[in-house]
């Protein structure tokens, strides 16, 4: 599949079964090199036929959260000994990403998602800190 914006390039998911699952992406966050991997869990799935949702068994939906790593390459400020002066640089880093999403199932086969993500990263390192990270995605599950 793919996804937009955090990062906007391919997107991949490996369904374990009906609660867990693996997810990779691989693309540019804010023109940087971006590539993750997370463990996923469905913290709330209802089914398909359930509240507004009841009626024909045409899609179903889950919210999900987990634990993975991250490799950005982030903007690193770096004071030169005889400068007085911030230079601009990039390094990848690596992190511990947190995302928090929620996915749609449709099609014949439910072989179709659409999903939202938002994803809170801590880097570890020389240039340590934290971010957030928003994406829009769809994939395609053969």
């Amino acid at each position: 599949g793919g996804s937009l914006f955090g990062p906007s390039g391919l997107s991949g998911r490996f369904l374990l079964n009906n609660k867990m699952s693996v997810d990779t992406a691989l693309g540019l966050s804010s023109n940087r090199f971006h590539l993750h991997g997370s463990f996923l869990y469905n913290i709330y799935s209802p089914g398909t036929n359930s509240g507004i949702f009841a009626g024909p068994n045409l899609f179903s939906w889950s919210i999900y959260s987990g634990m993975g790593l991250i490799f950005l390459e982030r903007e690193n400020k770096t004071r030169d000994f005889f400068e007085d002066f911030f230079s601009d640089s990039y390094l990848l880093q690596t992190g511990l990403r947190i995302p928090l999403g929620f996915s749609l199932f449709f099609g014949g086969k439910k072989n179709i998602e659409a999903y939202t993500e938002l994803s809170g990263n801590i880097f570890f390192g020389k240039n340590k800190g934290t971010d957030v990270l928003f994406a829009l995605g769809c994939r395609y599950y053969f």
